[in-house]
C-alpha cells in the first residue's frame, strides 16, 4: 500500500523542484548600496520601445508616398551615458506637401541614474563632468525639432535644432563642456542624459541628435586613490520581479501543505 504513497511524492516532487531550482538558479536584481538601477528609455516611431540599452529602429509609409525611418540608440555603462538618433522622411514625386495623413519620424532616448563617492576620509571629492551635445534638422518651417538635455549637479544644458529656437532666441544647436564639481562623500547625486527628435510633413527631412556625459575622479586630486565611485547599474530588462519570485514561493508552500494535509 506504500507504493502509491510515493508515487503521488514522486509526481510532487517532479513539480516542485524546478520551480525550487529556478528560485536559486535565477539571480536576483542587484546594486550598489544606497544607488539604485539605471532608468533607461527609448522608443521610436513605427517600431519598440526598450527599457535597456540597445539600438530600437522604426519606419512606416502611407499610400501616397511619404515614407519614414527612424532609429534611437541608448548606451549606459558606469558613469558614462549616450543617446543618439536620426529620423529622415521621404516623399514620392506624385505626393503632395502637408498631406494630412502622413507619418511622424524621430524618437526619443534617455538615461537617468545615480552616484555616490565612497571611501576611507570624510574629504569632498573633485569629480570631472565632461558632456557634449549636436541637434541638426533640415525642414521647412517648424516641421522638425530635435532637442538634447544633459542634467547634472553642476548644472543643465540644453541643446535645440528648429525655426522657433532660431528666431525666438533659444538654446544653440550644440555645447560642450568639461567642469568640476565637489561632491559630499555618501551622498546619492543624479544624472541624466536625454535626446529627442521629431519631424513631419515638407520632405527631403531629416533629423539628427546625440548627447553624452562621463562622470569620473579627477585623476589630479591627491587623495584619488582613497575614493570610487558608486554609479547605477544598468537595468538587465528579463531579471524576474523580486515580488515575482515570492509569489512563486507562497505558491510552493501552499501546494506542499495542501499535499501532506489530505495524503
Amino acid at each position: 500500500m506504500e507504493f502509491p504513497m510515493r508515487t503521488k511524492q514522486s509526481g510532487l516532487a517532479w513539480l516542485v523542484l524546478p520551480a525550487i531550482v529556478m528560485m536559486v538558479a535565477i539571480p536576483l536584481p542587484t546594486h550598489a548600496d544606497g544607488v539604485p538601477p539605471a532608468i533607461i528609455s527609448a522608443r521610436v516611431a513605427g517600431g519598440p520601445s526598450i527599457s535597456t540599452v540597445g539600438t530600437v529602429s522604426g519606419s512606416g509609409c502611407i499610400p501616397d508616398g511619404f515614407c519614414q525611418t527612424s532609429s534611437v540608440g541608448v548606451a549606459y555603462a558606469n558613469g558614462e551615458a549616450s543617446v543618439s538618433g536620426n529620423a529622415s522622411m521621404s516623399c514620392s514625386p506624385e505626393c503632395s506637401f502637408f498631406f494630412p495623413g502622413q507619418p511622424d519620424s524621430g524618437g526619443k532616448g534617455s538615461v537617468t541614474f545615480d552616484f555616490s563617492v565612497v571611501g576611507s576620509k570624510s574629504e569632498t571629492v573633485p569629480l570631472i563632468f565632461t558632456g557634449k551635445a549636436n541637434v541638426n534638422t533640415n525642414s521647412v518651417g517648424d516641421a522638425a525639432v530635435a532637442e538634447a538635455f544633459v542634467n547634472t549637479p553642476v548644472g543643465d544644458f540644453e541643446a535645440c535644432s528648429s525655426e522657433d529656437c532660431l528666431l525666438f532666441g533659444g538654446p544653440p544647436d550644440h555645447f560642450s563642456f568639461s567642469t568640476i564639481y565637489n561632491a559630499s562623500p555618501n551622498h546619492v547625486y543624479v544624472a541624466s542624459v536625454s535626446a529627442d527628435g521629431s519631424g513631419l510633413y515638407a520632405p527631403p527631412d531629416f533629423l539628427r541628435f546625440y548627447a553624452d556625459l562621463k562622470i569620473q575622479i579627477d585623476p589630479f586630486f591627491v587623495d584619488a586613490s582613497d575614493f570610487k565611485i558608486e554609479f547605477s547599474p544598468a537595468p538587465t530588462g528579463n531579471v524576474p520581479e523580486p515580488g515575482s519570485l515570492l509569489m512563486l514561493g507562497a505558491g510552493l508552500l501552499v501546494l506542499i501543505s495542501w499535499h501532506f494535509r489530505y495524503s
